[in-house]
């Protein structure tokens, strides 16, 4: 657990006093993440002091922390030597994240600067989409022949703790003499047996592994299912090319919620770190409202088709509101259990139709309990049961037709291979405004002598 908030406002606050020196001593006993929250508290001027007066290993694990405006700033602040120290201190996969964000001609400069054999393993994962495992992989592990003792895995670990960065070593991984995947043997495994037993005997064969092309959703379905802490990464041949540790994929979840939920709203995370300009968050937002105008246009259209029932029945239009609110609540509820599913792996094709059941049923019944109610306070309201009737019907349907549809239309987006959470938006809104109101007027004008 780090500092509460009380010390972390006392060191800030003695960064302006007369003990400076002493607190940039004592900030540098900190988590990384503390540093990073007290940096992104201070003006522009001393968040560039004070991060540059943190040595480069520090400073590697603080930077990345650190949120967009107070790492553009810093980076700006600091000259080619500290920035090379820096990157050197970084594991590989969060030294490719971080020169890729930067711009090119930055990038070659850094890549030109490392040393050779880090530049070599940040070009290669650089290869690799963002999004995949390749991508979200280090380098830095520690693997070992099948045909060694526990003796000799010993020793190649002192060494490799000695002459790497790499931190959290869970689990050696072993090859066969061609370099593919073969065993993962747990460290705690490996430090409880005698030195001359063969690590053979000791390994966990047929390991879960990943290659390095599947999207980090997958793998991050893949941690969660299995309960890892790191997983092997190899190529289409079974060689082993990394690992990903589970910090990494925490990472991964919390940006594919936030990702969901943005484009469900119409936008992007970097709308959050006020990078963009108005004009640019406008152009987001734009399409969605345009699909929502063009929805709201054709009900518009729709109201019209029936104008000779609402005219011969003015108090139907009361109930549009409601009917058109309850069935949007009740589509975007199911469609975000869907959405959400989708992206936790918890849903899929195969297991599909038994939520939809389950869905549907739940519509039913929300929709007798809200259709009842609404159709007794019209009864009760204009004195009039046919238009109860109509209501309560109407309310019913609606009701149930969302919960379906809400369901449906996400699932048809993903069969599709279109992101589920751009239906879960103005979408499933505007569809199930128009069966509503469908449902509605067709039924009021199916009944219309009944409400006169």
């Amino acid at each position: 657990m780090g500092p509460d908030k009380n010390k972390l406002q006392k060191i800030l606050n003695q960064l302006d006093s007369e003990n400076h020196e002493a607190a940039l001593k004592e900030l540098t006993t900190l988590f990384p993440a503390d540093i990073a929250e007290i940096i992104n508290g201070l003006d522009g001027e001393r968040k560039k002091s004070v991060f540059l007066s943190l040595p480069p290993k520090k400073a590697a694990d603080v930077l990345l922390a650190l949120d967009e405006e107070s790492k553009n700033m810093t980076i700006e602040a600091m000259d080619h030597k500290k920035l090379i120290a820096i990157v050197e201190e970084m594991e590989t996969d969060d030294a490719t994240d971080f020169i890729a964000e930067l711009p090119n001609e930055n990038a070659k400069t850094i890549l030109n600067s490392i040393s050779f054999e880090e530049s070599v393993e940040v070009q290669k994962l650089l290869a690799y989409p963002e999004d995949s495992a390749g991508g979200l992989m280090q380098t830095e592990m520690i693997s070992i022949k099948e045909t060694t003792t526990v003796k000799d895995a010993i020793n190649r670990l002192k060494i490799f703790s000695k002459t790497n960065s790499a931190e959290d070593i869970h689990n050696v991984f072993v090859t066969n003499v061609k370099g593919e995947l073969t065993g993962i043997l747990p460290i705690n495994r490996l430090i409880l047996n005698s030195a001359n037993t063969p690590i053979n005997r000791l390994i966990n064969k047929d390991p879960v592994s990943v290659e390095a092309n599947v999207d980090q959703e997958e793998v991050a379905q893949i941690f969660k299912k299995y309960d890892m802490l790191s997983l092997p990464v190899k190529d289409r041949e079974g060689k082993l090319l990394g690992r990903i540790l589970v910090d990494d994929i925490m990472d991964v979840l919390e940006e594919e919620a936030t990702e969901d939920i943005l484009k469900i709203a119409g936008t992007d995370e970097e709308e959050l770190l006020f990078t963009h300009s108005v004009f640019r968050i406008a152009s987001f937002r734009l399409p969605w409202l345009l699909y929502s105008f063009a929805g709201g246009i054709t009900t518009g259209a729709l109201i019209w088709l029936f104008k000779i029932t609402l005219k011969e029945v003015i108090s139907l239009a009361l109930f549009m509101p409601v009917i058109m609110g309850m069935g949007g609540n009740v589509g975007m509820q199911s469609s975000a259990i869907v959405v959400r599913g989708i992206a936790t792996g918890r849903i899929n094709l195969s297991n599909f139709v038994k939520l939809l059941l389950k869905e549907i049923k739940v519509g039913l019944f929300l929709g007798l309990i809200c259709g009842s109610i609404a159709g007794l306070v019209a009864k009760i309201w204009h004195g009039n049961q046919g238009l109860g009737l109509v209501v309560g019907i109407s309310m019913f349907l609606a009701i149930f037709s969302a919960a379906f549809l809400g369901s449906m239309i996400p699932m048809i987006f993903h069969r599709f291979k279109i992101d589920p959470a751009i239906a879960a938006g103005p979408i499933v809104l505007a569809v199930n405004d128009l069966v509503g109101l469908t449902i509605y007027f067709g039924l009021a004008t199916m009944l219309l002598r009944f409400l006169l």
